[in-house]
């Protein structure tokens, strides 16, 4: 036989024999969690070669730039011609904005809480199945200063829907360019509305549809983004301390240049002093930098993490039964032990686990000695004994008989 011929008759047998192996009830359970385990674990390694990781620094920030870009989406319960808007900054500026700036459209004020509820809840629901990646699921737009105002299409804000002028409610939104200072931005009603006692119409309840610095960019997530309050108190007064941290997102070679922001809100007390009713935004510029870098591994190093993910849960499965094997025999050894294990076995219907990989279903539990060696001759009597000669056959009842 030549040497091919030997390997590939080598080859073709069994590595085990069939008589060594036992199949149970608890070893298909095993598996089964075992490939469980293993699905899962390939899941997460491919959605983390997908999405690569994000790695957070943060430096003292050293880009010079003059102007920062507000946006705002908010609806106020009130009607537009009896709010008007304005920004004061750090330098002593102070811009009113009109139409051509920052539009107000009359809408529902009950649609827009369904819509910020619906959305919210989408929110929370991202939330508590993964937290960082919760923004990036969250569908939104990138919004851009128009010389043509919000309205344009290449503004990035969606029509007002639905568009009721009659309504007692007022949409707000548009980018405008300010400097980067500190600044208040404020929503408020016209103070000669407010010095004639015309309180009745006033609502400062609001809906935050988006309050954002700058672009858009993934896993950005705003913490005013569908919020609302609700009060029936005219002269309500709403504020909010935003704390603006400048942001760099590097992703393939591409840098994107916006701001994130914290958050803490104010509301004054229904029996506290009098107040001009309103929602004031104050902002201060940290003179911080986060940068955010995108990065994913290379596909031989995803398989190679795959492989030994994989490889490891298989290797420490089979440790950990080699493991409880041994203990199982250790605790067979004593006779408390093996009859506890007996009871467990028995109440349980499961096969003794000393029974010999190489015994026959006939043969009855126990006719060998784990450990002398030696056979049970009960047995061995009423078992039918073969001759040396090939033409007879006898069945011997007592071990003395002869041939």
């Amino acid at each position: 036989m030549s040497d091919n011929a030997l390997l590939d008759a080598l080859d073709r047998m069994p590595k085990t024999q069939p008589s060594y192996v036992r199949r149970t009830s608890r070893g298909g359970l095993v598996t089964v969690v075992l490939g469980l385990a293993m699905l899962v674990m390939i899941w997460v390694e491919l959605s983390t070669y997908l999405k690569g990781e994000h790695d957070v620094t943060f430096d003292v920030d050293s880009h010079i730039s003059r102007l920062l870009q507000i946006n705002i989406d908010i609806t106020v319960a009130t009607p537009c011609s009896k709010l008007s808007i304005d920004l004061r900054d750090a330098s002593g500026d102070s811009m009113h904005f009109d139409e051509n700036s920052i539009a107000k459209d009359g809408t529902s004020f009950r649609a827009q809480i369904s819509f910020a509820r619906s959305k919210r809840r989408h929110m929370n629901s991202l939330n508590a199945l993964d937290a960082p990646r919760l923004a990036g699921q969250v569908s939104r737009t990138d919004k851009y200063y128009s010389s043509k105002g919000p309205r344009d299409k290449n503004s990035g804000f969606s029509k007002t829907y639905p568009l009721i002028s009659s309504e007692p409610a007022c949409r707000i939104f548009g980018s405008v360019l300010t400097k980067k200072v500190t600044g208040n931005l404020h929503i408020t009603a016209p103070t000669p509305l407010f010095m004639m006692g015309d309180m009745n119409s006033l609502n400062m309840s609001h809906v935050i549809s988006e309050l954002s610095f700058g672009v858009h960019f993934p896993y950005m997530a705003e913490p005013l983004d569908s919020s609302m309050e609700v009060t029936d108190d005219a002269s309500a007064v709403y504020q909010y301390f935003l704390s603006v941290i400048p942001t760099n997102y590097y992703k393939t070679g591409r840098k994107v240049r916006t701001n994130q922001y914290s958050v803490s809100d104010y509301k004054r007390r229904p029996n506290g002093p009098a107040a001009f009713p309103g929602i004031f935004f104050k902002y201060d510029i940290e003179p911080l930098t986060m940068s955010i870098h995108n990065r994913s591994m290379s596909f031989v190093a995803f398989i190679v993490r795959l492989t030994g993910v994989l490889g490891g849960i298989w290797l420490c499965t089979n440790y950990v039964l080699r493991t409880l094997h041994r203990i199982q025999r250790l605790i067979r050894r004593t006779p408390l032990g093996r009859d506890l294990l007996d009871k467990l076995q028995a109440s349980a219907a499961m096969p003794d686990s000393d029974t010999p990989y190489n015994q026959s279903p006939a043969q009855p539990q126990g006719s060998w000695g784990s450990t002398s060696g030696l056979y049970d001759p009960a047995y061995a009597a009423s078992t039918p004994s073969y001759s040396l000669r090939q033409d007879s056959f006898a069945t011997h009842r007592t071990p003395s008989s002869g041939y």
